[in-house]
């Protein structure tokens, strides 16, 4: 049994996997690039981790934040105190800054 948690629950493992395909890597490719093991980059692939350097790699290679921090982008200030210290994390672990924005919801919403 899966248990995600953080920021990475609810994050979608194919999603990443088909980015990764799209971009011509592998799962192996990001441990290698990061110099870790690959389960590490496999669970923070399946939102079971958090991998910092993990997910400052997938970040640089243009992975889609909202796809590896579903939960921020759904309700963004209930996560940004958790958001903003992850997101320091990132910055030091070589993040690109442009993907380290936490959204902000707009205060007026559509009609249904």
């Amino acid at each position: 049994m899966i248990t995600q948690s953080g920021l990475g629950k609810d994050r979608d493992p194919w999603a990443l996997r088909k980015f990764l395909a799209e971009t011509g890597r592998s799962m192996a490719d990001v441990a290698r690039a990061v110099n870790t093991p690959r389960h590490k980059v496999t669970g923070t692939v399946r939102g079971v981790e958090n991998h910092r350097r993990t997910l400052a790699h997938l970040l640089a290679l243009g992975c889609p934040p909202e796809a590896l921090f579903p939960l921020l982008y759904r309700d963004p200030e209930t996560h940004r105190a958790t958001a903003e210290r992850l997101f320091d994390e990132l910055r030091e672990a070589g993040a690109p800054e442009s993907a380290l924005r936490i959204p902000v919801r707009s205060a007026h919403r559509r009609a249904a």
